[in-house]
């Protein structure tokens, strides 16, 4: 049985399980694999994972749509089928579940230029993903979110891109996504702030972008901690935690720095009166832009 592959679609999440049938059912002595999918609008893996298994596995065994069709009606109706059981995940453990990732795989791909990705996520800027491993290119995506736990960024995931006309309209009118690849799209500029090949693990930076990616004290205390967690082998919950807390950190100071503001909404120019880096102060204006703490310049 492969693994379970996700995409999106008009703001429906599709899960597809393939399978490979290798002559174990005669009834279907003329199919060498088949893909059973279900959609919904939740972005829940592990859920969907859990029921396509069953499904997978009672079409290989008998053969016949009806039972998947059966199994699902029952799955939806009563929460049962199988093994599956809909109480093992209930709505309030999909964050919880979404977050179990091994965000140390993506560290040790990147080291400190993860903070790119880190800064990319918290800024809502553009990320284009390349691989030509459709389960390589999934793994990553479902890491990027975990870097901003304390919100909810699945829905940003565009987890399939071709590159036609079609998909290039879609990046060019959205100002926020993590967009997956598996043809090359460096090319394309003008679609992405951050642009990350996995095979060869490398990070660009748009020429236009530069300056929201430039380098601060904030940067370096997250690069020193993902550093640090490496060398300790700390276990990817506890960095997940870690990058929790730090963002959390980061928001009450901006804040405490809101406080005396007008509506309690920091502006670019108040930042660069409080802070004597201007660098630092654009840094914490766009971050305090992407959390609905600061008003656009005029």
């Amino acid at each position: 049985m492969g693994s379970v592959i996700f995409a999106r679609s008009q703001g429906h999440w599709m899960y597809l399980l393939p399978f490979s049938v290798g002559g174990r059912n005669s009834s279907l002595d003329q199919v060498s694999s088949f893909v059973v999918s279900v959609q919904s609008r939740a972005f829940f893996p592990n859920k969907f994972e859990a029921l396509l298994k069953e499904l997978v596995m009672v079409y290989a065994s008998e053969g016949t749509p009806l039972r998947v069709l059966e199994g699902y009606l029952s799955a939806m109706t009563v929460g049962k089928f199988q093994n599956y059981a809909e109480s093992a995940f209930p709505d309030t453990d999909m964050q919880t579940s979404n977050l179990q990732v091994p965000i140390r795989w993506m560290i040790e791909m990147f080291e400190v230029e993860t903070v790119l990705l880190w800064s990319c996520m918290l800024l809502k800027k553009r990320m284009v993903v390349y691989s030509n491993k459709v389960l390589e290119l999934q793994r990553f995506l479902r890491i990027i979110p975990a870097l901003v736990p304390h919100r909810e960024s699945w829905n940003v995931l565009k987890p399939y891109c071709v590159g036609d006309e079609e998909d290039e309209e879609e990046l060019k009118t959205a100002s926020f996504f993590v967009a997956g690849a598996l043809q090359p799209m460096e090319s394309n500029k003008e679609l992405w702030d951050i642009y990350v090949d996995i095979p060869s693990q490398s990070i660009t930076v748009g020429d236009h972008a530069k300056r929201d990616f430039t380098a601060t004290s904030v940067h370096k205390d997250i690069a020193s901690f993902l550093s640090k967690a490496l060398e300790e082998n700390v276990e990817d919950q506890a960095i997940i935690s870690g990058l929790q807390e730090k963002n959390q950190e980061l928001i009450d100071k901006l804040k405490m720095l809101a406080a005396d503001e007008e509506d309690m909404l920091l502006s670019l120019s108040s930042l660069q009166e409080q802070l004597q880096n201007p660098k630092l102060a654009f840094f914490l204006y766009s971050v305090a832009l992407s959390e609905g703490l600061a008003r656009p310049e005029a």
